[in-house]
């Protein structure tokens, strides 16, 4: 009995050290980037600000993803606003099947699966796209994608 007791009282020092183990010394394998910052952070930081933009229907949401010194933003804030004028419901998901990620710039295939419905037939969309990310004083952004179509409106 004591013995047993003994053991328990062990056990129970070394799993509160555990516990109470700072979580600076603890590593985690998907951190690599600046600012403690890994692929699937970057890549959760971005897809939250698409999704919700999408699926609020809220364009400045939406935008907000994209580093305005991107090739062509003000030609592609026109299309997303032909977009959100054309759509009024958007369901998006978004897989990452590569990233790699090197200091303030990083790079993800997604595939993104966007379903639209509106004042036009409902369409269903599967595509790759490629996203070049770059770390801004506002976090993580979009500095370009290819290809652009997939946020084409309907015709």
């Amino acid at each position: 009995m004591r013995l047993s007791r003994a053991f328990s009282a062990v056990l129970l020092v070394t799993l509160a050290l555990a516990v109470a183990a700072p979580a600076q010394h603890r590593k985690n394998p998907d951190v690599d980037a600046p600012g403690g910052v890994g692929p699937a952070q970057a890549a959760d930081s971005v897809f939250s600000l698409l999704k919700d933009g999408l699926e609020g229907h809220i364009k400045r949401l939406f935008m907000s993803a994209f580093d305005q010194d991107m090739p062509a933003y003000d030609e592609f804030d026109d299309q997303i606003e032909k977009l959100f004028r054309e759509v009024q419901v958007f369901r998006v998901q978004f897989r990452v099947l590569q990233s790699e990620m090197q200091d303030r710039s990083g790079v993800l295939l997604v595939q993104v699966d966007l379903d639209e419905s509106g004042s036009t037939a409902p369409r269903r969309a599967t595509e790759e796209v490629k996203l070049n990310l770059v770390l801004t004083k506002k976090g993580w952004r979009i500095s370009d994608l290819e290809p652009r179509t997939l946020f084409l409106p309907p015709r």
